[in-house]
């Protein structure tokens, strides 16, 4: 098995209560006093995360309001549908 199909964690979790990137699961500050800064920097990211889903959520709710050929949505764009992944 390639290490590149082993399931990776959701980007944003489709189960309800569950926040699929979180810092304790994946990152640790090289020391104590970096946790208050590399806490800051997963939350900016969360923040951007859930903002780019709403812009999504929001294009394709509007595409039917839009003519062709612009009539479309963004779901493969959509940070609710991918994973988190790194290359190793």
């Amino acid at each position: 098995m390639a290490a590149t199909s082993f399931p990776m964690p959701p980007l944003m979790s489709q189960r309800k209560g569950y926040r699929g990137f979180t810092q304790s699961r994946f990152l640790r500050a090289p020391s104590a006093s970096l946790e208050p800064a590399l806490r800051q920097i997963c939350e900016r990211h969360a923040a951007a995360i859930e903002n780019l889903e709403r812009m999504c959520n929001d294009h394709v709710a509007d595409a039917a309001h839009r003519p062709y050929p612009f009539n479309y949505g963004l779901w493969c764009f959509n940070p609710r549908w991918m994973e988190a992944s790194i290359s190793v």
